[in-house]
């Protein structure tokens, strides 16, 4: 993808577009996965085509073991990646592949979960990402990869 034709320009816009995109999910329908999850902008680097989201942890997300569920932090890793890409290329998006590797568990005294992306590649048609999972203690927690489709 040219850059030129991107939406996005420089961190302020591209903080703009992302803010955007979060407030339209939380004035959205209040019983769909990303407005329950309710991630933060924590920061943004257009140069290096990368974006920070914060979601807190609440008891429903522990599984039975008390900890947060996998499959719980592979959905804030991938709504991180589809609205990021969203954001930066104006474009609507579809996940085509995700490859989650776990390194640690998150407990249950953890306040939040942090996720940083980063678009490795960028064509016309695909965004290519990488993201890191950590938590406030600073540990990785996970990281992933994963290809969207832009429509």
């Amino acid at each position: 993808m040219n850059e030129a034709n991107l939406p996005t320009h420089n961190d302020a816009e591209l903080h703009t577009a992302m803010q955007r995109q979060l407030d339209d999910i939380m004035a959205g329908e209040p019983n769909r996965i990303m407005h329950i999850l309710a991630p933060s902008l924590m920061d943004v680097n257009f140069g290096e085509r990368e974006v920070l989201l914060r979601y807190g942890i609440s008891p429903w997300m522990l599984n039975m073991s008390g900890i947060l569920h996998g499959g719980i932090l592979a959905t804030m890793i991938d709504n991180s990646m589809g609205v990021f890409s969203r954001a930066f290329t104006g474009k609507s998006i579809l996940t085509l592949n995700l490859q989650v590797s776990y390194a640690a568990a998150v407990r249950p005294e953890n306040e939040w979960v942090q996720i940083r992306c980063r678009i490795t590649t960028l064509t016309n048609r695909f965004a290519h990402l990488y993201a890191a999972a950590s938590t406030e203690e600073g540990g990785p927690t996970a990281s992933s990869t994963g290809i969207v489709y832009l429509k």
